[in-house]
């Protein structure tokens, strides 16, 4: 019983020692539950702008291959305008030369006294000189309609650069300008996704630790009440058999158990009066067996002093009888 006892306080003190141990692991596994939570908090909007750039992201490609478009049709378009512009200039260049070249023309057919053409006048004092260069009607068309010609292919090549520039505007706002190429946009998508991707496994891990601790602290605050509960019952144990004890002293005579104590014997006390009790029981068989033989052989012979015979025989008994209650005392 009190080796029990003791064991179980031992036991006790053990499982006390590793709660404090087991509280600060399950502190810490809660500051950073705490911590892994507070991050998880920002994971839904976090998701939620991966799915907006993995939506824009088709998007961020068209809209790079419009804006190669685009630049590509603006150069086309800056070279339509030079060349509308020249043919536009050529014309009427020409246009004034042949303009020019005509009162030149009509000089060579004026005579004098006849009227002008032009003015009407008979006196021709200082008729126009033909100027060299000057182009036909034929050459003035030619370069007029491939001055309109031209005009009307950068008007419309125009329009096709202004439905590009259109379209980039409506795909810039369409993903809001956010990031400036698609492989920028991308970058962006995958790091969201790592950091989204970290912080579920941390809070997972923290989430795996805290549960953990819990029930290890759980099971540890169990034991230990186990452990009080088979102290409180071995404690009441000790103090029935205690007082079991007293009681049976008592019965065997001793008023207390200091008494009771003084009076053990020591093991080797104990074995020598054991072995004069039983030296006393072979010494009393022995005179028994020969008061009957010799009470057998005086059956018919004369009497003799049986009284000191008894009176032996009761000496031997009675100093049995004080080493036997010495026996049991011990």
């Amino acid at each position: 019983g009190e080796n029990s006892l003791r064991e179980k306080k031992k036991a006790g003190t053990r499982h006390e020692n590793a709660e404090k141990s087991l509280k600060e692991m399950l502190d810490t596994a809660k500051k950073k539950l705490e911590a892994a939570e507070k991050e998880n908090k920002n994971i839904d909007e976090l998701k939620q702008k991966i799915i907006e750039i993995e939506n824009n992201l088709p998007f961020y490609d068209e809209l790079e291959k419009y804006e190669k478009k685009y630049k590509t049709a603006s150069k086309k378009l800056l070279e339509l305008k030079e060349k509308s512009t020249k043919a536009e200039n050529e014309y009427r260049k020409q246009l004034d030369m042949f303009i020019l070249g005509q009162a030149g023309i009509l000089a060579e057919n004026l005579i004098d006294g006849e009227p002008c053409n032009v003015c009407g006048s008979t006196v021709h004092p200082n008729p126009a000189k033909k100027i060299d260069g000057v182009p036909t009607q034929e050459e003035v068309n030619e370069a007029e309609s491939k001055s309109s010609k031209l005009k009307t292919e950068y008007t419309e090549f125009g329009k096709e650069v202004s439905a590009l520039n259109e379209k980039i505007a409506s795909l810039t706002s369409r993903i809001a300008g956010e990031f400036k190429s698609s492989s920028q946009a991308q970058k962006h998508y995958d790091e969201l996704k790592n950091k989204v991707s970290t912080i579920e496994k941390a809070f997972e891990s923290a989430n795996k630790a805290y549960n953990e601790a819990n029930v290890k602290y759980a099971e540890n605050t169990a034991e230990i009440k186990t452990v009080i509960s088979d102290i409180e019952s071995l404690e009441n144990e000790k103090v029935r058999l205690s007082k079991k004890f007293s009681e049976l002293i008592t019965q065997y005579g001793f008023k207390y158990n200091e008494e009771y104590q003084a009076s053990k014997a020591d093991d080797e006390k104990i074995y020598n009066l054991s072995e004069e009790i039983n030296n006393y029981k072979t010494e009393l068989s022995v005179i028994a067996s020969r008061r009957n033989e010799l009470s057998a052989q005086l059956e018919n012979s004369e009497k003799c002093d049986i009284s000191a015979l008894e009176i032996k025989k009761k000496q031997l008994s009675d100093e049995y009888s004080k080493k036997d209650k010495e026996r049991v005392k011990l």
